[in-house]
């Protein structure tokens, strides 16, 4: 008599596919997120209100992994790595990988509110990116006190931080969507939901 075969859970399921698409794309996304927050912190101090057009940059690692990979413990570990392989080109050096972590917090609230990590559907991806772009509004605002200034000023701030949420979120649906043609994300979950072949 065959022993039942028994699903594997945590670290055990995952592949060296998922370890070398989780580690290639979080590196390059990380460098990238980097690059454009000190592009970010230029445009600030020459042009504060233009600056909120970058507020969503933050999310689009933490979504690309999301999408692909299904599972909250491989966003934070990625944005762990983004974060390490950000530190040498973000402004604010080993403290980027707190920000990194944090942001990786908020997106995977905002896709289990929006997809429940199962329903990876424009309209789903929409609302965890609006999720999303209420967290950043949140701390921006409340924590970080960034919005000093007028009502008219305030509300073309968060019109601009939600547009750049929403945009650098289905930047990241867009670039995944485009990997996978390329059959590179053939055993990672997405790949499998999709019936994709090595």
């Amino acid at each position: 008599m065959h022993a039942p075969l028994q699903t594997r859970r945590g670290l055990a399921a995952w592949t060296t596919r998922d370890i070398l698409v989780l580690a290639v794309s979080s590196i390059a996304l990380g460098v990238v997120t980097a690059a454009v927050f000190s592009l970010y912190v230029l445009v600030l101090a020459a042009m504060p209100l233009a600056a909120f057009a970058f507020a969503g940059v933050a999310y689009l690692q933490p979504f690309f992994v999301g999408y692909i990979t299904r599972s909250p413990l491989k966003i934070l570990v990625g944005q762990l790595i983004g974060g390490l392989a950000a530190i040498p080109f973000h402004p604010a050096g080993l403290v980027a990988v707190v920000g990194f972590v944090l942001y990786g917090v908020f997106a995977i609230v905002a896709l289990f509110i929006g997809t429940r990590f199962r329903h990876f559907g424009p309209g789903s991806w929409a609302l965890a990116g609006a999720v999303a772009a209420i967290f950043n509004l949140l701390w921006n605002g409340l924590v970080l006190q960034s919005f000093n200034f007028t009502l008219g000023v305030n509300l073309l701030i968060g019109v601009l931080a939600v547009a750049s949420c929403l945009g650098f979120v289905f930047l990241a649906r867009a670039l995944v969507l485009a990997v996978a043609r390329a059959g590179v994300l053939s055993g990672t979950e997405l790949g499998r939901e999709q019936g994709q072949e090595i």
